[in-house]
């Protein structure tokens, strides 16, 4: 057994089988010795865990633990990428995600620390990354929440914009196939109102069709 999953059986986690795609992406890319991989939702076995809006339906705490399950859900992705061994992480260089929140809350970085510390506990120092804590456009439109990621004058530098979009299409392709491409489904899950949410589906060309059931 190696060193990572020793640690993972102490913490008492069983990664889970990564899904197959059932849309127009990859859950993963690799690039060069860095591996990316895409955005995650609290799913588990028995379904999506804790659905509504920090600050209003979720606690913190609760948030923490969507965090920490997105988390695992990200390790299996990165285990099929490193195929079959953890230990071949050298390092978490960034650890982003997306918080839907009511107004008025400002714990983001709070709930993502669900995620940080669950890194730091499975790989030790080099599971410290810059951390990316950012509220979807749909959940509050125009405004943007995020921490360790600006640049020195205090902008977003068009690099972590771009990551910032990605993140966000990840989002949404999540979501989609959560909800086999039914839009009105998906608004309510997201509580976002349905028509932001196609304006937000046609901004990043992602149709519907394909998450559908067959």
């Amino acid at each position: 057994m190696s060193n990572t999953e020793s640690r993972l059986k102490e913490l008492g986690i069983t990664l889970p089988t990564p899904p197959a795609p059932v849309a127009s992406y990859v859950p993963f890319v690799t690039s060069g010795n860095l591996v990316f991989v895409s955005g995650q939702i609290p799913l588990a076995a028995d379904g999506l865990k804790y659905i509504g809006k920090l600050g209003a339906d979720i606690s913190l705490e609760d948030g923490k633990a969507a965090a920490r399950l997105c988390a695992v859900n990200l390790l299996a992705q990165l285990k099929a990428a490193c195929g079959g061994d953890l230990d071949r992480v050298r390092r978490v260089v960034r650890l982003g995600g997306f918080i839907t929140s009511a107004p008025g809350f400002t714990g983001q970085a709070q709930v993502m620390n669900g995620a940080s510390d669950l890194a730091v506990a499975v790989f030790g120092e080099v599971g410290l990354a810059d951390l990316l804590a950012a509220e979807p456009a749909f959940a509050k439109p125009g405004r943007i929440v995020q921490t360790g990621a600006h640049s020195p004058d205090g902008s977003f530098s068009a690099a972590k914009m771009q990551a910032i979009r990605k993140f966000e299409r990840d989002y949404l392709i999540q979501l989609m196939r959560q909800t086999d491409g039914n839009i009105s489904a998906a608004a309510r899950l997201s509580g976002t109102e349905r028509r932001q949410l196609g304006k937000l589906l046609t901004k990043h060309g992602i149709g519907t069709g394909q998450f559908r059931a067959h």
